[in-house]
């Protein structure tokens, strides 16, 4: 089947550091199932980074080297050439980190989800190297099934250069749209799509026997 991501809302904040001090700023909020039409490139720009990553040959290391294909076949909305893109995939260890993922995934309003992502964007800027840059989160679902459509958080990380907090709406949007086209550092995806087995049999091809495999996609939180 044809893979598809809707995406749901977005919340911006601007990320800097002098010295020791942190300091989180909030940008914007974007209710994505009702857009207007000066966020369409940008929500393009969002769809192929999220889809590339998506169906990325997977690793746990850097580099390609004991890679697999990813378990989705999607399409974006520009034409794939060149090398397929790399996703890496770790295990969450800390629960305090999952615990906040799972709480964007299920925020229904602007409030809640404003308030959960600034907690974790806060959690980012205290642990990036070069902490001065762009956050943005990103909700939307993912159709694994006919049937099945899973929640899913974006967290989208990139450099700038421009000092953009005091921007008025429009030009943020002109700003970040040229900024996350250019320069994405990091796609955080969360949780995890994974492949099932839960079906073997044995079959008789070109008469020899073999095993096939039927098998769902779900999702793996850990």
């Amino acid at each position: 089947m044809r893979y598809e991501i809707k995406l749901t809302r977005a919340c911006l904040f601007d990320l800097n550091r002098e010295s020791s001090t942190t300091d989180v700023t909030f940008l914007k909020y974007v209710y994505l199932e009702k857009v207007k039409d000066e966020y369409r490139y940008m929500i393009n720009i969002f769809e192929d980074n999220i889809c590339r990553k998506v169906r990325g040959d997977e690793t746990k290391y850097c580099g390609t080297k004991g890679s697999k294909r990813s378990v989705v076949e999607i399409v974006t909305n520009k034409t794939c050439k060149g090398r397929r893109p790399t996703a890496y995939y770790n295990k969450i260890i800390i629960d305090d980190v999952k615990k906040e993922y799972q709480e964007a995934l299920e925020c229904t309003n602007e409030t809640d989800f404003r308030k959960v992502s600034a907690r974790i964007a806060n959690r980012y800027a205290s642990g990036l190297r070069y902490p001065k840059g762009i956050i943005c989160f990103l909700q939307f679902t993912f159709q694994l099934t006919r049937k099945d459509v899973q929640k899913f958080i974006a967290i989208l990380n990139a450099d700038y250069k421009t000092d953009i907090v005091h921007y008025d709406d429009k030009e943020i949007l002109d700003y970040l749209s040229k900024v996350f086209e250019d320069d994405f550092k990091s796609t955080v995806i969360y949780p995890y799509i994974k492949e099932e087995i839960i079906k073997k049999r044995e079959v008789i091809k070109d008469g020899k026997k073999a095993i096939e495999s039927e098998s769902q996609l779900k999702v793996d939180i850990d």
